[in-house]
């Protein structure tokens, strides 16, 4: 599925070899996938140094535990930050990102939408526990 050129092609080779199917949400992270692939195959000692995270296990360990896996509305958006701001000045930097990235992204620069909050929250999470 990785080297598919097209999500149709990519569904239909994962249902011929599993149980499963391909959500178009994995689609959209396969060439990220496919980077971290060739990133292990290049260099085999980044084996047991590269690792898969999970948003949510990673805040309900640097926090008290499970946290709501929404992220949309003010009140989780908050819970986040309160976890995060335990680890450093996070709101500070998560405000300054939106403005920069989403309320006012520079003309070069990968351009983000508003529904992309979650998935810098999402980051700056992993990057805490990183």
């Amino acid at each position: 599925a990785l080297n598919a050129p097209t999500y149709a092609a990519a569904k239909r080779r994962v249902e011929a070899r599993t149980d499963g199917s391909l959500t178009t949400q994995t689609w959209n992270v396969l060439p990220q996938v496919r980077d971290a692939d060739v990133l292990l195959a290049e260099h085999p000692d980044a084996h047991g140094v590269v690792r898969e995270a999970h948003p949510e296990v990673c805040f309900a360990g640097l926090g008290d535990g499970p946290i709501a896996p929404a992220k949309t509305d003010d009140e989780d958006v908050e819970a986040r930050l309160d976890v995060l701001d335990r680890h450093g000045d996070a709101r500070e930097a998560y405000e300054r990102l939106v403005a920069e990235r989403i309320d006012d992204p520079p003309a070069h620069g990968r351009r983000f939408r508003a529904g992309n909050c979650d998935d810098l929250l999402d980051a700056m999470g992993l990057a805490v526990t990183g």
